[in-house]
């Protein structure tokens, strides 16, 4: 199997930029394999198609503010976090973007309350490591100045940040939305 036998054009305009409302109103489409059929339904109808023993899973974990915008403290380039791992207290896994700018050692600061040392990076993933230093809850910081990281196909900007949560989340943890979930 090549990979270019999964490319086909998908029209931008099909493309959801915000989740419909009420959510259990989004399509679904059920696919009855016996018969080989194709039927386009409503999500709230998905009860229709669970029997039981079918095993249904959720995510329940709520995405984070995760996207963080600063500038290197010396030269004032501009610096785009994306966390990835929570490893201790204060210190992530994160990206970088542009990553080829920064190095172990340089400051960057996203704003009053928040900066962050570069500590090193994980060759092996292109990941690195910031030392966060914060006044107050790194909590109510990301929520105030972080940004929801959506995928690139979302052009428009979120109105609100649960527009990408599920229903059910509830633990916080993520930095992507389970976006098969959202419409549940």
């Amino acid at each position: 199997m090549k990979l270019e036998e999964f490319d086909y054009y998908l029209p931008s305009s099909f493309i959801a930029q915000n989740p419909i409302k009420p959510r259990h109103h989004s399509r679904l489409m059920v696919l009855n394999r016996p018969r080989k059929e194709i039927q386009h339904k409503i999500f709230k109808d998905i009860k229709g198609y669970l029997k039981k023993g079918d095993l249904l899973v959720l995510n329940n974990t709520k995405v984070l503010p995760a996207r963080l915008y600063g500038f290197k403290e010396k030269t004032k380039g501009k610096v785009e976090v994306l966390l990835l791992k929570s490893i201790k207290d204060g210190y992530w896994e994160v990206l970088v973007r542009p990553g080829k700018i920064v190095r172990s050692g340089i400051k960057i600061i996203f704003g009053p309350e928040l900066e962050g040392i570069v500590e090193g990076k994980n060759e092996k993933k292109g990941s690195y490591f910031i030392q966060f230093n914060f006044k107050g809850s790194f909590k109510e910081i990301l929520n105030k100045i972080g940004q929801m990281p959506t995928p690139p196909y979302i052009k428009e900007e979120l109105k609100t940040g649960n527009d990408y949560q599920t229903v059910y989340a509830v633990h916080d943890g993520s930095i992507a939305a389970p976006t098969a979930g959202l419409h549940f």
